[in-house]
């Protein structure tokens, strides 16, 4: 095993909102946990996670060299569609989902296969 791999032990998740991102970390060699919660900026999304990331990582005196992992999830998109702001939208899956489209309640109009070889 490297050394690089010995220094990457934490894991990051991270969830996006409309008004905030929270973060969580882990430090897979002692179990320990740091979690924060920042303002999102709607304009760059990435300004937000960025300014997490960094606070997270000083909170657990590590740096991104120390990062095994990133989990990224949001919300942003989820709430725009429920709040009717999105007129149309698209779902990539892959062939383990693709029944997804035709669960009750589902307004699919247009369902399009598209093979990916690989």
């Amino acid at each position: 095993m490297s050394s690089q791999s010995l220094a990457a032990r934490f894991r990051i998740g991270i969830d996006t909102g409309g008004t905030f991102t929270d973060i969580v970390s882990v430090d897979t060699l002692s179990g320990k946990t740091h979690v924060t919660k920042v303002a999102s900026t709607p304009a760059n999304p990435a300004i937000g996670l960025v300014r997490g990331v960094n606070e997270i990582l000083a909170a657990a005196g590590a740096t991104t060299d120390d990062v095994a992992g990133l989990a990224h999830g949001t919300t942003v998109a989820t709430n725009a569609l429920l709040q009717g702001e999105i007129n149309s939208l698209g779902l990539i899956v892959n062939s383990g989902f693709k029944h997804i489209s035709k669960l009750p309640g589902s307004r699919c109009r247009k369902v399009t296969a598209i093979p990916i070889s690989g």
